[in-house]
């Protein structure tokens, strides 16, 4: 018979035997260092090395933030998330890739805050999405992606999903009319909901881009206290072929400077309406094509491009 004094430590060695043989959980919170180690458990404590290291130890729902200043590498991100790192300059190289790629479940939700996502000259995207429920972007740098059809953020949907960017630079993205700034494109039955809000988009090739690869996907775009300029091919063009879907465009208190067309509504499906804003600068201001619709509320200053172009006035009820 084993008495109780001697019962009492073998419980104690059993017990750790089992927290051994327990799996490692998931942390609420998790931490990146220049001076980590993603061998760490990514604790305050023991930092991880990357971003990439750290997400494998984050709960769905939770949150990656950021020691101190550093590069922090690029990451797939497969789950609802938080990377936030607003105390220093938090780096992810793009490389020849995305800096940050975007995959998760309809129901899921990113918020991206603090970064520096550079492509030193190449790379794919600042920020790729294939399938998100919402993405959040603020303050946010994101720039240098400018090998022919790279972009900024480049936001590709089949489903329904949310993206909002707000107290961002976008900048130096694209080489050609496929790339550049923001480029959404809707397919099959998506609906995206859009909202940029105080972004600087700035010697892109293109600013924003709207298309509708194919299906009946509608996309709304909301652009609100911000500044488009010095871009080399459209401040903003949005796109919809016949049957390929229907953009509905609400521009306010902007600026659309110095490019080769401010703003362009294309296709019979689009519907562009901009009030409080100014078109300046431009060789072209503002154009229509192929049925497109460019609504003005009156409230615009609209001159001192080469060619000016017209909108239609919405005349009040």
């Amino acid at each position: 018979m084993i008495t109780s004094n001697r019962l009492l430590p073998l419980l104690g060695v059993m017990f750790a035997f089992c927290l051994l043989a327990l799996p490692a959980q998931a942390q609420t919170r998790t931490w990146v260092s220049s001076a980590g180690s993603d061998g760490n458990s990514c604790s305050r404590t023991s930092p991880c090395k990357t971003f990439a290291g750290a997400i494998t130890k984050t709960a769905a729902g939770d949150e990656i933030n950021c020691l101190d200043a550093g590069e922090f590498g690029r990451v797939n991100i497969n789950k609802s998330i938080t990377i936030s790192c607003e105390a220093g300059t938090a780096g992810a190289l793009g490389g020849s890739f995305s800096g940050i790629s975007v995959e998760t479940l309809a129901t899921d939700v990113v918020y991206l805050r603090g970064l520096d996502i550079s492509g030193t000259g190449s790379g794919v995207a600042g920020i790729q999405v294939s399938a998100v429920g919402a993405l959040h972007v603020e303050h946010c740098l994101i720039h240098r992606f400018n090998s022919g059809t790279a972009a900024g953020i480049y936001f590709v949907t089949e489903g329904t999903s949310k993206l909002f960017v707000s107290d961002s630079t976008i900048a130096d993205n694209g080489s050609d009319t496929q790339g550049g700034g923001i480029v959404i494109n809707a397919s099959k039955t998506a609906r995206v909901d859009a909202t940029l809000s105080r972004v600087h988009v700035e010697n892109n090739s293109l600013v924003i881009k709207v298309t509708h690869s194919f299906g009946t996907s509608t996309v709304n775009l909301t652009v609100i206290d911000s500044i488009a300029a010095g871009n080399t091919s459209y401040d903003v063009s949005i796109f919809t072929a016949n049957g390929r879907g229907t953009s509905n465009v609400m521009i306010d208190r902007t600026s659309l400077t110095g490019s080769n067309v401010g703003l362009r509504s294309d296709g019979p499906a689009t519907t562009v309406r901009i009030g409080n804003s100014v078109i300046f600068g431009n060789v072209t201001g503002v154009e229509s094509a192929n049925g497109g619709k460019l609504e003005t509320y009156d409230t615009n200053q609209l001159n001192g491009n080469t060619t000016d172009g017209s909108m239609v006035p919405i005349r009040p009820r």
